[in-house]
């Protein structure tokens, strides 16, 4: 099965998303790591795991523990913040995903979505990533309609319909 896994770079917000919104009881990182091989940058885990209560902290760092997501360094160039106002954490997740054009760039964060596309990266928003899944992973279309149901109050009405009007279109295919 692993040479139908999609590698996947989170950025932050859609490893917390991941983390902390569920479907059928289990947080939607389960069933996304049945389909994708997760990386986040070391920045990543740190930023996610400081506050070390928080649930999403306790999931993402036993998955990191248990070996589920891969943390990597983030190389040091390009020096992105040189020309914008990102969080270094954005930056590094940017670098990395240049660095390893194997692997899917996923990142929520408007600004440092459109900054990494100026530097060449096709990044996807979550609701993307979840799409892909679908159509090319063997998530089924039923189980990434309930991810996308499960995170709908995080993203604007008009991406959640639009998204669901994609999974429509793999059903009917």
């Amino acid at each position: 099965m692993d040479w139908l896994m999609l590698k996947a770079l989170l950025d932050t917000s859609p490893l917390v998303t991941l983390c902390v919104f569920k479907a059928a009881n289990l947080p939607l990182i389960e069933t996304v790591l049945t389909h994708a091989s997760l990386t986040i940058t070391e920045a990543v885990y740190d930023e996610v795991t400081y506050h070390y209560l928080k649930s999403d902290a306790r999931i993402a760092g036993s998955l990191v523990r248990q070996g589920k997501i891969e943390v990597v360094p983030a190389p040091e160039a390009p020096l992105i913040r040189n020309f914008y106002r990102l969080h270094e954490t954005d930056c590094g997740v940017i670098r990395l995903g240049l660095v390893h054009a194997d692997m899917t760039t996923v990142i929520d964060d408007k600004e440092a979505f459109l900054v990494a596309t100026r530097y060449g990266l096709r990044p996807l928003l979550l609701l993307d990533l979840i799409v892909e899944l679908a159509h090319n992973h063997d998530l089924a279309v039923s189980s990434a309609s309930l991810l996308v149901q499960a995170v709908s109050s995080r993203y604007s009405p008009a991406y959640i319909a639009h998204t669901f009007d994609k999974l429509n279109e793999i059903a009917s295919s």
